[in-house]
C-alpha cells in the first residue's frame, strides 16, 4: 500500500495553513491569495519517541518510570536529572560529573543546532505575506537564530565543564592527592643487615 500524497490526505485546502488539534489547524486564507501549496507541521505526537516532543509519548515533561508517582518526590518536583546527584567526594566523582556535564550539553548543542536548521528550512517555505521574493527566507533566518545561538551556548557550556575539572586539577588535585596518599617514610638505612 503506498501513502497518499499531501492533497488527497487532506482535501483540497488553499493557501498555507497551519496545524490543529494533534499536528493541523484549518484556516481561511487571507486575502485573495488561491495558491495550493500547504504545509503541515507535525512535531512530536502519539508516536513520537523520547525527546521527540509530545508530553505524554513519553517526551519533555512525561513521568519517567512508572508507578504513581512517575519519578517525582514528595514535593510534587522533578528529581531526574541527567547528570545525576553531585557528589563530589572524591577526584573521580569530581572528573565524572564534569564528563557529564560536558556530553550532556554537548549532545544539547548538536540537536538544537539541528533544530535550528530544520525549523529555518521550513519556515522559508512559507509563502510571504506581502509577495517579497525573498521575505519568508529572512524571517526564517531571524526566528531561527535564537535557536542558534542557544545550540552555541551549550557548545560553550559543555567547554566551560571541561574547564571545570582541568581548573580543579591545577588547583586542588596536588594537595588532595598529598592528603590521600601520604608519602611513605622512608626507612633508615641500617648498616648492620
Amino acid at each position: 500500500m503506498s501513502t497518499p500524497p499531501n492533497w488527497q490526505q487532506y482535501g483540497q485546502q488553499q493557501g498555507w495553513q497551519p496545524p490543529t488539534g494533534a499536528g493541523q489547524q484549518t484556516r481561511a486564507p487571507r486575502g485573495g491569495n488561491e495558491r495550493s501549496t500547504q504545509f503541515h507541521f507535525h512535531v512530536g505526537g502519539p508516536n513520537a519517541g523520547p525527546g521527540m516532543g509530545g508530553g505524554a509519548a513519553g517526551g519533555i515533561g512525561a513521568p519517567r518510570g512508572g508507578g504513581a508517582g512517575g519519578g517525582q518526590g514528595a514535593a510534587g518536583g522533578r528529581t531526574h536529572s541527567p547528570l545525576g546527584d553531585p557528589e563530589f567526594f572524591t577526584n573521580a566523582d569530581v572528573r565524572a560529573f564534569c564528563e557529564k556535564g560536558r556530553s550532556a550539553f554537548l549532545q544539547l548543542s548538536f540537536e538544537l543546532a539541528m533544530a535550528a536548521e530544520v525549523l529555518q528550512a521550513v519556515l522559508k517555505e512559507v509563502p510571504d505575506p506581502d509577495g517579497r521574493p525573498f521575505g519568508s527566507q529572512s524571517r526564517a533566518r531571524r526566528v531561527a537564530k535564537h535557536l542558534k545561538k542557544a545550540a552555541d551556548d551549550a557548545k560553550d557550556a559543555a567547554a566551560n565543564a571541561a574547564r571545570t575539572y582541568a581548573a580543579f586539577q591545577k588547583e586542588f588535585d596536588p594537595q588532595l592527592s598529598r592528603v590521600a596518599r601520604p608519602r611513605q617514610q622512608r626507612r633508615a638505612f641500617d648498616f648492620g643487615g
